[in-house]
């Protein structure tokens, strides 16, 4: 507590929808940060996984049928309409957003404000500061 006022942190992340989130869950300060840093992660992601299914695509499908199978990778495409039209900085509370990728696996990508007292302290070991942020964020 920090006087009468309970403090704060974010946390942000992404995972398998109603499951628990795989991969490390991040955690900064501010709100602001958490948005820059989500909206990174929702682009690469989905830059990612369009790439492994474009790949698939050209290793499992029949050559006639690629150029039709390919038309579908779209991931990336449906994230920048979603960071585009609904963006996490647009917002002063909790956030997240759902995109199917190429398994057509619903993935969730959020940011929740989390009380210290209430916090594990062990999720905020990645921890990140604006020097650590990709200049493209």
């Amino acid at each position: 507590m920090n006087g009468n006022r309970m403090t704060t942190h974010w946390h942000y992340g992404h995972n398998l929808a109603g499951y628990l989130p795989e991969s490390d869950v991040g955690c900064v300060q501010t709100r602001e940060d958490a948005a820059v840093i989500i909206s990174f992660e929702i682009k690469d992601y989905a830059k990612s996984d369009d790439d492994m299914t474009a790949e698939d695509i050209q290793e499992t499908v029949p050559a006639h049928e690629q150029e039709t199978a390919l038309e579908e990778v779209c991931m990336l495409a449906h994230a920048q309409a979603i960071l585009k039209d609904d963006e996490p900085d647009s917002y002063t509370g909790d956030w997240s957003t759902r995109l199917t990728d190429g398994a057509e696996r619903l993935i969730e990508f959020w940011i929740m404000e989390v009380s210290d007292l209430a916090c594990d302290h062990s999720l905020c070991e990645n921890q990140h500061d604006e020097t650590e942020w990709p200049d493209n964020a």
